[in-house]
């Protein structure tokens, strides 16, 4: 006789981005590992992200617990889908940058994240919303927007983090300043700038600490912005960006929980390497939306 599901055996859904830069790679032996602890696991590959959000809207009431496994535009897809479906998630990295990983100090060896799922540590954390669109790294508009146009899947595919400095340097050639008009929890500001984000995340972009202290579970969005300036300082601010250390004049920074943004001219935002809407932009942070699997010091 079988036992149900509420009884004895956990039911693990695994839903794998083919697509990401490392695909499928070492989750047959993930599956296996998670099986071995008791899990009766149910793979699916979806060809399209929204097939992706079918397929967990399918199985959710199924499932005790859910595995994603892609880079961070796989979890920013599959984001509202995820708080919807309301079980514990465990993230596979298999992207190119998997800053969302990186930020909850998830190692990038499948098996190695798949031991994290199995400890059990969970810990609540937040997503944002441009426009309604869900991310959970940051989002961008003006230089970083520049160089998600720039970088192709091909050269993610072949150079990885590499990639995202290749993009930066013809980005920075093409990328032209702009106004913003920016209020963030009520308070007003106008600023001339080249390059501005807003976090919910510690890194993007690769491994840009967006924040020292910035956690993606502390409820609140970390803006930085960086004002223009001559081509000769890309190398030293190239390096300020990605230490996180935005100093003196050519940044400004702020933080808030609901922020809006007017450019002009209008611009593309984009959310972890993928377009996602343009200014005008409402940010809003969506508070301890997800419960996720984390390393033991991170719970």
């Amino acid at each position: 006789m079988g036992h149900s599901l509420e009884t004895s055996v956990p039911s693990l859904l695994l839903l794998v981005n083919r697509h990401s830069r490392y695909g499928e790679a070492g989750v047959d032996g993930v599956a296996k590992r998670l099986s071995s602890h008791g899990f009766t696991v149910q793979q699916v590959t979806p060809d399209t992200p929204a097939e992706g959000v079918l397929l967990l809207r399918r199985y959710c009431a199924m499932a005790d617990v859910i595995v994603v496994g892609g880079g961070d535009g796989t979890f920013n897809q599959l984001g509202a889908a995820l708080a919807r479906c309301g079980r514990p998630v465990g993230i596979l990295p298999l992207g190119t940058a998997n800053d969302l990983a990186h930020s909850l100090n998830i190692p990038n060896d499948p098996d190695e994240a798949a031991e994290v799922i199995v400890r059990g540590i969970k810990k609540r954390i937040d997503y944002g919303e441009a426009n309604g669109v869900a991310f959970f790294n940051a989002a961008n508009v003006g230089l970083g927007t520049s160089v998600d146009l720039e970088l192709t899947t091909r050269e993610k595919r072949r150079w990885g983090v590499i990639g995202y400095l290749r993009a930066l340097r013809r980005a920075w050639k093409r990328n032209q300043p702009f106004v913003a008009e920016i209020v963030c929890d009520g308070r007003q500001r106008r600023e001339h700038l080249m390059h501005l984000v807003v976090g919910n995340g510690r890194r993007h972009g690769g491994g840009i600490l967006i924040q020292e202290e910035a956690d993606v579970a502390d409820g609140i969005f970390h803006l930085y912005g960086i004002r223009p300036q001559p081509w000769w300082r890309l190398p030293r601010t190239a390096t300020g960006i990605w230490r996180g250390a935005q100093p003196g004049s050519a940044a400004m920074r702020d933080d808030g929980r609901e922020i809006r943004i007017t450019t002009s001219p209008p611009l593309p935002v984009a959310a972890d390497g993928e377009l996602i809407t343009h200014t005008p932009t409402l940010f809003r942070v969506v508070p301890e939306a997800i419960e996720v699997f984390v390393p033991e010091a991170d719970s």
